[in-house]
């Protein structure tokens, strides 16, 4: 089986044809996206002493990091190599080292305010990796991608310079549309169907299936005993529970839910009774009370906010055209 390559990735260019700083890759599971990175940041360490991050979201992950990070690489590329790791700070950070020398870090989100103090000591940092950027029941951290930011801002900080190029490498598999860092990006929108490569201003993002990994998870005597939305996920590199397609006019039994207010448009949301879906069109009702407005600065607590996204996250919404659902996608992002 092929396994994914990442070079074309980091060599594509931004939107406005300049060298991102930020590259994201997606792809159904087991196709060889970490094991890529992995490899491609303690390459560069063999070469001119690069060093690199990468990132994990809790504390307790850090301790062991050095072992989930290396044990693949280790077997496949470099088997005559040994990687320990040593705490500091308290287990703020933890160092990587490759034979007995620093070649990374581990780094967790949650402490970005306490890192700030420590930018020095990562100025040898090229390349931060963070695997598993969507998180597959939605459990983000409040305020993460502010968070995975600040990271990024104190590891590029150097004396008499504001910044340094410092690459920011998210791999993850196709999970959910509606995560942070689509929406901050506005990526989420964007996406079709048949879309391969996306670019925006500093980032690029690659949606990748590796045919092999697919029919080794379809064909596993496991797997097999499933045939669900799950499955599509793992294989097909569908996103759970919320395909991309979803544009269908239902039939049956419905009545008007809720009138929607976004960037200046409105769009009308039906419940259908026996397919216990959600529709969304452009006709509304204009004497509907029943408003969510996404004008409103208390929107994250909104009970309706929340209603919707849940019905998303679980496959049953559905569209009257591809601009409806471009829309309604975007005001869903926010969190």
């Amino acid at each position: 089986m092929e396994f994914y390559n990442g070079n074309k990735l980091l060599n594509t260019k931004d939107l406005n044809k300049n060298t991102p700083e930020i590259f994201i890759v997606t792809s159904n599971r087991s196709a060889g996206k970490t094991t890529f990175f992995n490899k491609h940041v303690i390459d560069n360490f063999k070469r001119d002493g690069s060093q690199f991050v990468v990132l994990y979201r809790t504390g307790y992950e850090l301790s062991d990091a050095h072992i989930a990070f290396w044990n693949d690489i280790h077997d496949l590329y470099f088997p005559y190599d040994e990687m320990t790791s040593k705490p500091y700070a308290k287990g703020l950070y933890y160092s990587l080292l490759l034979n007995g020398e620093t070649c990374g870090f581990a780094l967790s989100i949650n402490q970005a305010t306490k890192l700030k103090n420590r930018s020095h000591v990562f100025k040898n940092v090229t390349t931060i990796l963070f695997d598993e950027f969507q998180e597959e029941y939605d459990n983000y951290l409040p305020g993460e991608v502010e968070k995975v930011r600040s990271i990024h801002t104190s590891i590029a900080r150097r004396a008499g310079e504001p910044s340094r190029y410092v690459k920011l490498v998210l791999i993850g598999n196709t999970l959910n549309l509606l995560n942070p860092y689509y929406s901050a990006l506005h990526i989420t929108e964007r996406i079709r169907p048949n879309t391969k490569f996306l670019r925006g201003n500093g980032w690029v993002c690659e949606f990748n299936f590796n045919s092999g990994a697919a029919n080794s998870l379809k064909n596993s005597t496991f797997n097999s005993a499933f045939d669900d939305e799950y499955s599509k996920y793992e294989s097909e590199g569908v996103y759970l529970n919320n395909s991309v397609a979803l544009i269908d006019k239902p039939s049956g039994k419905n009545s008007y839910m809720l009138t929607i207010n976004y960037k200046g448009e409105t769009f009308g949301a039906f419940f259908y009774y026996d397919l216990n879906i959600i529709y969304i069109s452009q006709k509304y009702d204009k004497n509907c009370n029943d408003i969510l407005d996404y004008t409103n600065p208390y929107l994250n607590c909104s009970t309706k906010h929340k209603m919707m996204r849940d019905f998303f996250h679980r496959g049953l919404i559905r569209f009257s055209n591809i601009g409806v659902k471009e829309k309604i996608l975007s005001a869903l992002s926010i969190r």
